[in-house]
C-alpha cells in the first residue's frame, strides 16, 4: 500500500460502513408499470371520451415481470459499496505496478488477491457501474485510486452558450413597479450566457477532477507541437480548421501564455509547446466550473 493512498482507503471503509440502498428508478415496488395504458390499468376508446375500458395487458397498470433493475425488490443499492470496492481495486492496481500474471484469467475464474489480471478485470467491472453525470455518449471519465482524475470529449460536453435565466433572454429587467427597464446585469443586456455545462459543474462538485480533454480542439497550427496558440472567436477566418477558436468567456480564462512572442493577448495567445496550451484550457474549464457562475456569451 502506498502512504498517499491511505485517506482514501480510510475513506472507503467509511463508505462500506454507510452503505445502503435507495428506491428504484425504473419501477415502482418492484413492479414495472403498463406503456398500453400508461400504468393506470384503464384506458378510453375512443380517445378523450367518456367510455373507459380495463386494460388487457396488466393487473391495475403493473405488468407481470418484475423490474430487471433491481430484481422486483423495488430497491437499489446507492453505490456506495462499489465505490469503495473501487477505491481499493485501483489502489491494489497502482501499488502492484505492471507485473505479468501468472495464470490465465476466465470468466469464471475467482479474483486471486495480488493478480494484476484479475484486478483489472474487477476495475473495468466496477468502473461500468459509476455515475456518468449526464455526459453525453462518447465522454470518458479515466478513474485513478477510485475517483474520476480526467475527462475528455467534445467541448460541447463541457462548454455551453444558453439563454440567461435572469431576464429569459430578452436581455432586459424592470423596476419593481415595471415602469423602468434596465439591461439584466447577468448578461449585459445579451439574453444569453456562457459557462460549464450541468454535467461539468456536477462532475467538480463529486470528483477531484486535475484535467479535461478537448477532443475537438486543437490549438493553431494542428501539425506541430510548439509554439501553438489559441485564438479568440472574433479573429479572421483562414483556409485551416477553425478548432483553435475559443468561446469568449473561457479565451479569457488562459493563463500562463508565452508573453514574449509579442502576439497581442486579447486576440491570440500562444504557448511554447502544445501540453502546455492544453494544460492551460483544461485549467481555464475547470476554474470555470468551480467559480459557479456563467458569464455573457459575448462581452
Amino acid at each position: 500500500m502506498l502512504e498517499s493512498d491511505l485517506p482514501r482507503l480510510v475513506y472507503a471503509d467509511k463508505l462500506d460502513e454507510t452503505a445502503g440502498v435507495v428506491p428504484c428508478d425504473n419501477c415502482l415496488d418492484g413492479g414495472v408499470g403498463c406503456p398500453a395504458c400508461e400504468g393506470a390499468g384503464y384506458y378510453y376508446d375512443p380517445p378523450y371520451s367518456m367510455q373507459r375500458h380495463k386494460c388487457s395487458e396488466c393487473d391495475e397498470g403493473l405488468l407481470p415481470d418484475k423490474c430487471g433493475t433491481c430484481r422486483g425488490s423495488g430497491s437499489v443499492s446507492d453505490g456506495r459499496a462499489k465505490r469503495a470496492e473501487l477505491i481499493r481495486v485501483q489502489c491494489q492496481i497502482e501499488a502492484a505496478g505492471r507485473r505479468p500474471c501468472a495464470h490465465p484469467l476466465t470468466h469464471d475464474a475467482e479474483p486471486r488477491p495480488n493478480c494484476l489480471a484479475c484486478l483489472l478485470a474487477k476495475e473495468k467491472e466496477l468502473t461500468a457501474l459509476m455515475p456518468t453525470y449526464g455526459f453525453p455518449h462518447g465522454c470518458r471519465l479515466e478513474y485513478r485510486r477510485g475517483f474520476v482524475e480526467s475527462a475528455s470529449g467534445p467541448l460541447s460536453a463541457f462548454w455551453e452558450e444558453r439563454r440567461c435565466a435572469g431576464c429569459a433572454g430578452s436581455g432586459v429587467r424592470y423596476s419593481g413597479c415595471g415602469y423602468e427597464s434596465y439591461d439584466c446585469h447577468y448578461c449585459k443586456g445579451s439574453g444569453r450566457v456562457s459557462g460549464p455545462t450541468p454535467a461539468m459543474g456536477e462532475l467538480v462538485r463529486r470528483e477531484p477532477v486535475t484535467r479535461i480533454g478537448l477532443s475537438d480542439q486543437t490549438a493553431y497550427p494542428p501539425d506541430r507541437d510548439r509554439r501553438v496558440a489559441w485564438f479568440h472567436p472574433d479573429v479572421p477566418p483562414g483556409n485551416e480548421p477553425r478548432t483553435q477558436l475559443l468561446p469568449v468567456a473561457l479565451f479569457r480564462r488562459l493563463d500562463d501564455w508565452d508573453k514574449t512572442q509579442g502576439a497581442s493577448s486579447d486576440r491570440v495567445k500562444w504557448y511554447a509547446t502544445r501540453e502546455s496550451a492544453d494544460a492551460a484550457l483544461s485549467r481555464a474549464l475547470l476554474g470555470a466550473a468551480l467559480a459557479g457562475s456563467p458569464t455573457p456569451a459575448a462581452l
